[in-house]
């Protein structure tokens, strides 16, 4: 399709508004507290609590269940939201339930696929000395949640990552092979039928 110069014009500066707005919105979510993006979100109409989405959060250990049930809820107004492309979206809500739970929780620990990712993220960064500790609780986070959920596959949990992969790739950071570590290990091939068991041969 040719499009004119004046069209070519207007497409660009849809593109560079938009990436304002990104900018923007990324600016604006880092710097936001709690109250603030609540009473934000609230303005547009919406009638969110930290309470509520704390207790919807402890039902589900799960970000991503959390702002779908949210969402869901008031989806006619959240279109409507989005479709306004204001610097204020949906993300938002999803921004507004990862404060709450890094609020309430220590994300290093708890078994929510969501921050597990995050860890897993990170590990490339994690000193030498605190590698280990590091890996195995990824492991038992994604073992708890597996048992929490009544979910037998490991890809089925982090379908986004190759969590068989990864694992034995960064085991080899773990040099203490006591018994902790094999229990652990065990543990991860014990709950998932789809556990890569050479990542480490217990003996």
């Amino acid at each position: 399709m040719h499009l004119s110069d004046e069209e070519k014009r207007a497409m660009l500066r849809q593109m560079q508004d938009g990436f304002i707005r990104y900018h923007q919105r990324e600016e604006y979510m880092k710097n936001i507290s709690i109250d603030d993006l609540l009473k934000d979100i609230n303005q547009l109409g919406f009638q969110y609590t930290e309470q509520d989405i704390l207790d919807k959060y402890q039902e589900y250990i799960s970000v991503t269940d959390t702002d779908d049930y949210f969402f869901k809820r008031n989806q006619m107004s959240w279109e409507a939201v989005d479709d306004q492309a204001q610097i204020l979206n949906s993300d938002a809500l999803l921004q507004l339930i990862c404060k709450i739970v890094k609020k309430h929780y220590d994300i290093e620990k708890i078994c929510d696929p969501w921050f597990i990712m995050e860890r897993i993220d990170a590990l490339d960064d994690v000193p030498k000395n605190e590698a280990q500790e590091k890996i195995l609780g990824i492991i038992e986070s994604i073992v708890e949640y597996g048992k929490l959920r009544h979910i037998n596959s490991v890809e089925e949990i982090m379908e986004d990552y190759d969590i068989n992969a990864i694992l034995k790739d960064q085991i080899r950071r773990c040099h203490q092979r006591d018994a902790h570590f094999k229990q652990v290990i065990k543990s991860y091939y014990d709950t998932f039928i789809d556990a890569d068991h050479s990542i480490y041969k217990i003996k």
